[in-house]
């Protein structure tokens, strides 16, 4: 037995090998997706040791090869799931590291992790699984999201300011490398936070994510069919926060006291 672990160690070593695996974000789904791709060298056939003894068969070489694959997507995963910007100051791993039940839901989400494909073509094994990063249950959002809560208000709008009724806003941040960030921040030129997870419903975040990332029109539509449209000044915060004028978020605050449009997280961020 001990001989048959050992062989059979050897030439998984040998047969198994993972050419690449390669990691996606998509930050307009809220999704992260992962693709690895291992390769069988020489276990298309019956393979022999020394005493004659058949260890290797197709069907066991096709479930060692989908297992180098596997393992080796939901390690690419990990990896990826923990470097996660929750804050400007915060990635995933060290809330995990300061909290085991954060840590643990983490884990447990990447080890669910759905597959959405498991295909052996030829000598390769392709696995590609995906995770949200968004949703109010099984995510990446709510295994974190809650745990950094404390609620707060947004500043208000000057009274006097006149503004038309908007549905939401749109910051145009090209060319300046905005960095994603799950818990966004705008803020003014005098650091004034007009917009800030603490201030927003925190399952809505969850679920829905704080802002639409692009310029695509299926992306614009999430801040409606008015939209202050402004232009960032710069970027704080690593570039992850951007910065405005004054009058624009003063302009951005009133029209909020008016329809409450950014506690409905309808923001979007061109980059």
């Amino acid at each position: 037995m001990k001989k048959w672990a050992a062989l059979a160690g050897g030439l998984s070593l040998l047969l198994c090998s993972t050419t690449f695996a390669a990691v996606q974000e998509n930050w307009v789904e809220g999704i992260v997706t992962v693709t690895s791709e291992a390769s069988v060298q020489t276990v298309k056939n019956a393979q022999e040791v020394q005493d004659g003894t058949r260890i290797w068969d197709e069907y066991q070489a096709e479930k060692k090869v989908r297992e180098a694959a596997e393992n080796d997507a939901r390690a690419q995963l990990t990896q990826y799931v923990r470097a996660i910007q929750v804050t400007t100051t915060q990635t995933v791993a060290d809330l995990m590291n300061t909290d085991p039940a954060t840590a643990e839901h983490v884990n447990t989400l990447i080890a669910r992790a759905n597959i959405v494909k498991a295909q052996q073509t030829g000598d390769k094994y392709e696995m590609t699984m995906t995770l949200p990063i968004y949703g109010i249950t099984d995510s990446v959002g709510r295994a974190v999201l809650p745990h950094i809560y404390q609620q707060a208000f947004l500043p208000q709008g000057p009274k006097d300011l006149v503004v038309s009724e908007a549905t939401g806003v749109i910051v145009d941040c090209r060319g300046l490398g905005l960095k994603p960030v799950m818990a966004v921040t705008i803020k003014d030129t005098a650091g004034r936070e007009i917009y800030f997870y603490q201030a927003m419903l925190w399952d809505k975040v969850v679920r829905y994510g704080m802002a639409a990332w692009g310029t695509d029109p299926a992306v614009l539509e999430k801040a409606g069919n008015m939209p202050i449209r402004i232009r960032a000044i710069s970027l704080t915060d690593q570039q992850m926060t951007p910065v405005i004028s004054i009058e624009d978020a003063d302009r951005i605050l009133a029209a909020n006291d008016k329809t409450g449009f950014l506690r409905q997280c309808a923001v979007v961020l061109e980059k």
